[in-house]
């Protein structure tokens, strides 16, 4: 599932299909970058139970078309953001992604460990919330999800 939302991302970004959003200047929001969480965390990393209930008990509540502070107030902050940008240089950003692991064997993610990413637009609202090896839970909204 992991595999596919990143081809639908790439996808999306590099101009196939339609625009997710009006593509903008994003600016890193102020969570913690991917080397940051890699830094910080020693690996076999195993989220606290206290950290694994709010996840599965916010992914349960969560809605298309939230703010980032509703997604910190449900989530809690990510493990690690980042920027989703095309690869083309004069090419603006269309919006973030916020990783939240549950479980990760390493700090080079295999793609077996269970995640669940929440992808924002450049409006910063939540378009889609996908987890990846995470028994019990489902999808909510999508890529091409509209939020004004």
């Amino acid at each position: 599932m992991r595999l596919l939302a990143f081809f639908v991302l790439a996808s999306a970004l590099s101009g196939c299909g339609p625009p997710i959003d009006q593509a903008a200047d994003i600016k890193p929001d102020g969570m913690p970058s991917y080397d940051a969480f890699v830094g910080a965390t020693q690996f076999p990393y195993v989220a606290s139970m206290d950290r694994r209930e709010q996840l599965l008990t916010g992914l349960a509540k969560a809605t298309p078309c939230l703010s980032k502070p509703s997604v910190e107030a449900l989530l809690g902050k990510p493990d690690y953001s980042r920027l989703a940008c095309p690869k083309e240089p004069d090419r603006k950003c269309k919006g973030t992604t916020w990783m939240y692991f549950l479980r990760a064997n390493s700090a080079t993610s295999t793609g077996s460990d269970p995640v669940l990413e929440v992808f924002f637009n450049a409006q910063d609202r939540a378009t889609w919330f996908v987890t990846e090896h995470v028994q019990g839970t489902h999808e909510v909204g999508g890529l091409g999800e509209r939020c004004t």
